[in-house]
């Protein structure tokens, strides 16, 4: 059986490549709703200052594992050119590697996490800090686990790589429902999701791992590794999170529960945005001059179309609901204002990303400082309720895409004209 398995996965479910990319975007979508369908389960059945806590510990575990999606494209490019000059035993030892070094370095990395973690959550009590260890736990399985898909990249299975992702979501979704429903409590919630991402490894070794073979891994898989280069992209997505930290540290537990009530649905737009930024990545590094501007910069208005788009039926959608009909807690001003604001995180995000591929921190940095100007403001003067603190976020981040923008016109005005002259 498990051979039967191995061989459907190995299979491609069709030549043409456009009709395997989208069988896999179509089995990307269906994960990423069962992943929010867990979120709107969590909203139903905890209260509002519980599952303040579970979308917290969620958004935690997205934040750690960001630089999981540069490391696992790395590597799938990396085997897939092994695999296009015919060295595929050499591909499958570099994937044991692979697994193996993330092994090593993951469970250091984990410890010190939840070391810093459990310091500050002590203050909470015991519960918090099964929380936080929870919450480690599965960012570092999590890591694991993107090994398999990226093994799965590399071979250019894409309908795979679609099942792959449903089975990760779905466990997520079962596991963490029947915890959800059966206790009522985001730590149930939380080690539900921790059992399913376990019981996933479990199974991914069985079906996907492939055999470790004796060949000698002849070369390493590009220079994203270093770790100066994953800390600033795990920083720069956690900044568009700064405000769910300047909530749980200002607003009460209700109110904080309605917050992030308010922000499930916009924060999901930044998921539907990182795939053109994975795309759009190594396409803008591999090309020069205008050809490397005109894919960024058509990169950038595909996050604007999606993220916009995305943000404006959900806020049109939410209107027409009213007040906590469309998600428990949820303030229709609320709403509107992280999809404003979850819009310019997006491209934010994805100017910052291209920025850092080039060794640069000008938008990063930008970032930062205006988000930490904002966070200092609401610490001074916190805002009285969850709408006013995510418009104050909202104006932040509209004023920095402005600000981006004007640069970026003058600089390019600066650039025709030096070339004219020349």
């Amino acid at each position: 059986m498990t051979q039967g398995w191995r061989s459907f996965l190995s299979r491609e479910l069709d030549v043409s490549v456009v009709r395997r990319g989208l069988a896999g975007s179509f089995l990307l979508g269906v994960a990423l709703a069962l992943n929010l369908g867990l979120l709107l389960l969590a909203n139903e059945v905890l209260p509002l200052e519980n599952y303040g806590i579970f979308y917290l510990g969620i958004s935690m575990v997205n934040v750690m594992t960001a630089p999981s999606m540069v490391i696992s494209l790395a590597f799938a490019h990396h085997s897939a050119q092994m695999r296009a000059t015919g060295r595929h035993d050499e591909a499958d030892a570099a994937f044991h590697r692979y697994f193996r070094r993330t092994l090593a370095v993951g469970l250091p990395a984990a410890a010190i996490v939840l070391a810093a973690l459990l310091a500050v959550s002590a203050m909470d009590g015991p519960g918090r800090m099964a929380i936080a260890a929870i919450v480690v736990g599965i960012a570092f399985l999590s890591y694991l686990a993107d090994t398999f898909r990226a093994h799965l990249i590399g071979c250019s299975r894409q309908f795979a790589v679609g099942l792959y992702l449903l089975g990760w979501t779905g466990a997520r979704l079962t596991f963490g429902a029947a915890a959800l429903l059966a206790a009522g409590t985001a730590l149930a919630g939380l080690a539900g999701i921790l059992v399913a991402t376990l019981l996933l490894l479990a199974v991914s070794w069985r079906l996907v791992a492939p055999p470790a073979g004796a060949a000698a891994v002849s070369e390493e898989f590009g220079n994203v590794l270093h770790g100066r280069f994953l800390a600033w992209l795990a920083f720069l997505n956690l900044l568009p999170y700064v405000d769910l930290g300047i909530a749980y540290l200002i607003l009460d537990k209700t109110a904080f529960g309605a917050y992030t009530a308010a922000a499930t649905l916009p924060r999901a737009a930044l998921l539907l945005a990182g795939p053109i930024i994975q795309t759009a990545l190594p396409l803008a590094l591999a090309g020069s001059g205008r050809g490397r501007q005109r894919v960024a910069l058509r990169g950038w208005m595909a996050t604007a179309f999606v993220t916009g788009l995305t943000g404006l039926s959900i806020a049109v959608t939410a209107h027409t609901a009213g007040d906590g009909r469309l998600l428990n807690g949820a303030d229709t001003v609320a709403v509107a204002a992280l999809c404003l604001s979850t819009l310019s995180a997006s491209l934010l995000r994805y100017s910052a990303t291209l920025d850092l591929a080039n060794g640069r921190l000008t938008v990063t940095a930008g970032w930062a400082i205006g988000f930490f100007a904002v966070s200092a403001w609401c610490l001074i003067a916190p805002p009285a309720t969850p709408a006013d603190l995510a418009i104050r976020f909202a104006i932040a981040g509209t004023v920095l895409v402005g600000c981006h923008l004007a640069l970026g016109a003058m600089w390019f005005r600066h650039k025709k004209r030096v070339t004219a002259e020349e």
